[in-house]
């Protein structure tokens, strides 16, 4: 069972076939190759929104790119983060394009202790 942030259970259904992401770009066909060794690509892109679901933003192959990064090659995820799209691209965006690079602080003392200071007042 999936559940969003909210602990809202989301069911994920896979949609008919159709031919609505066959304009899908090679360089993004190909990353899901990549990333789905064991899983049909048919399938992954079942999972996918469609371009017409967002006709009015630009930058569709920028929100398919995000769900594949954040689902990491698993299908589960996938499926997650295609629903979150449906809610709000926006998060999508965010998420996979502020990703840590390794330096930026996960907390106040790891912030304290990289800038030399003391938690001490």
């Amino acid at each position: 069972m999936n559940m969003d942030i909210f602990g809202k259970e989301i069911t994920c259904v896979p949609p008919e076939k159709s031919n609505q992401n066959s304009d899908m770009p090679d360089e993004l066909r190909n990353m899901i190759r990549e990333m789905f060794i064991d899983t049909d690509i048919d399938e992954v892109v079942a999972f996918l929104p469609k371009r017409s679901e967002f006709s009015t933003v630009d930058g569709y192959e920028r929100i398919v790119r995000a769900i594949l990064l954040l689902s990491q090659g698993n299908l589960e995820k996938l499926k997650y983060y295609s629903k979150v799209a449906d809610e709000d691209w926006r998060d999508l965006l965010y998420w996979a394009e502020s990703q840590r690079n390794g330096e930026e602080p996960s907390n106040w003392t790891e912030l304290l202790r990289q800038l030399g200071l003391s938690e001490e007042p």
